[in-house]
């Protein structure tokens, strides 16, 4: 799709009929916590406590290298208190390194590492080998390590990160209307797929931040896997006329994950809902390597609703996903027709859904965007949610801040095109909260288009 330039192209949703949720393997998700040690491209040799997640501009701070941007005039560009990206870039160019002690459990295991978010671009390093490369602030990555892990060891994990290609900075776009805000700089941000408001909006700091968010600002995870991997669960609800009913459409991401080569995994996968008469299962066969979405189906009857705040309870369902399965090697089956083993069970995973159906018109007399809630018009109260410009906002203060937003009466988030792409744990915490949510792609008309339209898409 064309793109022009000075025209707001914004993709919006609201977050609706269902709850997406993050797949919690058997065997546990492990963190890379640290201590982890930061080094400057522009002070090699020299380590200090780094804070991951978090920014390098927020680690530098934390070590006292330079001032908090917060106060006083810290952060006036032309004052050249903090160092700007564009006019120093080793100082934000950083390796960082920390230990990973990983399960003996995992043993015999595929085992994965996922970045959650580094920004811009990093090199990953798992035991002195290459594991992963990655591009833009918002890719979240899974990796097979088994052939770099050291299982029931400590594990030497090193990341290098460089920052924005485009760092862009204060400062009027060719564009520009004579008196705007001068809201993205200059625009070059937004060459890059990254956090806009990071080169200065009307609302924060005109002249930026400094390091434009450069850094592991999410965690780094690892976990394992048997032959079947589960992932991506998502329940889709669609009620029917008299809202007696609803259809329930349970999908879910089914991954050959196995350690051998030409090694194929048939099975099983059943889908049921905690406290219904809802269990469905489907047949699959997965190729070497193969993933694919297997969608099952079910009927629920006299669902009980979700509501925004204010207007009524917010009822919950859970969903259980298992998969037995056997494998057996591809070419040594069809050459000398030998037999597959009994399934067993390989995998499983559980994710938390609502029902409810969310739409919106211009049926007013005047035009104007109404919403509705099951059926029912639902007046909007509703604010930007814009990240903090540190990235220090963790899981505890998100709740907090979501939970009083609740309380205000707000009832609808907009996650603004300028800010960034919010974790799982949001939308968890705004599904239980009550709170519905204006989701846009990160793009605005204040900086230019995505100079890699493949890795923003």
């Amino acid at each position: 799709m064309m793109v022009v330039r000075n025209t707001m192209l914004v993709a919006v949703a609201l977050v609706s009929a269902a709850l997406l949720a993050a797949s919690q393997e058997a065997d546990g998700i492990l963190r890379a916590d640290g201590p982890w040690e930061m080094e400057q491209a522009s002070n090699p040799g020299v380590w200090m406590p780094a804070k991951v997640p978090g920014t390098v501009l927020a680690t530098l701070v934390e070590n006292g290298i330079v001032p908090d941007p917060y106060k006083g005039l810290n952060n006036k560009y032309d004052l050249r208190i903090i160092p700007d990206l564009r006019d120093n870039r080793e100082f934000y160019t950083v390796t960082y390194r920390t230990k990973v002690a990983l399960p003996k459990e995992w043993g015999g295991r595929k085992i994965f590492i996922r970045p959650e978010g580094i920004n811009y671009r990093s090199e990953i390093r798992l035991n002195g080998q290459t594991a992963a490369v990655t591009a833009g602030m918002f890719q979240r990555t899974v990796v097979d390590v088994t052939h770099l892990a050291k299982v029931g060891e400590t594990n030497d994990l090193v990341v290098k990160v460089s920052p924005l290609d485009f760092p862009g900075g204060p400062g009027s776009k060719p564009w520009g209307a004579p008196g705007e805000w001068r809201n993205g700089g200059d625009g070059f941000i937004g060459k890059n797929v990254t956090m806009l408001m990071s080169a200065g909006w009307d609302f924060m700091f005109n002249d930026g931040i400094r390091d434009r968010n450069t850094g592991i600002w999410r965690p780094i995870t690892f976990f394992s896997s048997g032959d079947v991997r589960l992932d991506h669960p998502f329940v889709r609800a669609k009620l029917n006329a008299d809202m007696s009913e609803a259809e329930l459409e349970m999908k879910i991401e089914v991954c050959n994950t196995a350690k051998y080569p030409h090694y194929n995994v048939e099975g099983d996968i059943t889908a049921m809902v905690e406290g219904t008469d809802i269990k469905v299962t489907k047949e699959f066969e997965l190729g070497t390597g193969e993933r694919r979405f297997i969608k099952l189906r079910g009927v629920l009857k006299n669902p009980k609703l979700w509501w925004p705040v204010n207007k009524g309870e917010r009822h919950f369902y859970n969903v259980k996903f298992s998969v037995n399965a056997s494998g057996y090697d591809a070419w040594w089956q069809h050459n000398k027709a030998g037999h597959v083993p009994p399934r067993k069970r390989a995998a499983e995973c559980k994710a938390r859904f609502a029902v409810r159906e969310c739409r919106s018109d211009q049926s007013g007399p005047d035009g104007a965007r109404q919403f509705y809630v099951n059926r029912r018009k639902v007046f909007i109260r509703g604010t930007n949610w814009i990240p903090e410009a540190m990235q220090r906002t963790d899981d505890k203060r998100m709740e907090r801040e979501i939970r009083l937003t609740a309380e205000s009466g707000v009832n609808m988030l907009r996650l603004w095109a300028g800010g960034i792409v919010e974790s799982d744990r949001f939308y968890e915490l705004c599904d239980e909260y009550g709170i519905l949510v204006w989701q846009e792609f990160f793009l605005t008309a204040d900086t230019c288009q995505p100079d890699d339209r493949a890795l923003y898409l």
